[in-house]
């Protein structure tokens, strides 16, 4: 509904998903949690069409309180998809203002994610790399450990550049973002002339 425009009725269509999915999981929280969170985030995403960002934030904090539940009984099933939330929630948080909550919750899902990216990098590293990337705007945005922030847009940068080797259509756009921020910061640390260098081209 929300393809064709109809955000009210989709609205409404996920508000009952969710209080009946949230009525099966107090029941059977394992078989019917991940059913839970899949509703929260449509629910997320509807709010947030609607421009209720405030309860978009509140409903995505619930997906990470779902998942780290999930994960808590299953980490090796779960965690992917914590990491994801926590990243996401990092997102709403930024753009909220809130950017210290922001930074503890993109640096869960950095440590989450480096964690997978160890242990099968091919499925796990674009994560890794998105999640590094995110940690360094938060610091930028705080104007704080400017060095921690340049050390994660590195490494972004250094996990994007092999992607991109293979995959440049996948992976050129995520690398030129990454390599704005870098860039900025870089500016900020006094380094003007290195991020002069690195700047991708604007279009």
């Amino acid at each position: 509904m929300r393809a064709v425009g109809r955000h009210a009725e989709a609205l409404a269509t996920e508000q009952e998903a969710v209080a009946i999915r949230h009525r099966l999981a107090q029941a059977d929280p394992t078989a019917h949690g991940p059913g839970l969170a899949e509703s929260l985030i449509n629910l997320a995403l509807c709010l947030d069409s609607t421009g209720r960002r405030a309860e978009a934030l509140a409903t995505t904090e619930q997906v990470v309180h779902v998942y780290r539940q999930l994960a808590e009984a299953n980490p090796v099933a779960r965690e992917p998809d914590l990491a994801k939330a926590l990243h996401n929630l990092s997102i709403h948080l930024a753009g909220a203002g809130r950017h210290e909550d922001a930074l503890h919750a993109t640096e869960e899902a950095v440590t989450i994610r480096r964690c997978l990216a160890r242990h099968l990098p091919a499925a796990y590293e674009p994560d890794l790399a998105r999640s590094l990337g995110m940690f360094a705007r938060v610091r930028v945005e705080l104007r704080q450990d400017l060095p921690a922030a340049l050390e994660a847009a590195q490494e972004s940068v250094d996990i994007y550049r092999r992607l991109a080797l293979a995959e440049p259509l996948a992976y050129d756009t995520d690398l030129h973002t990454v390599l704005d921020v870098q860039a900025d910061i870089l500016d900020r640390l006094g380094r003007t002339e290195e991020a002069t260098q690195i700047r991708p081209p604007q279009p």
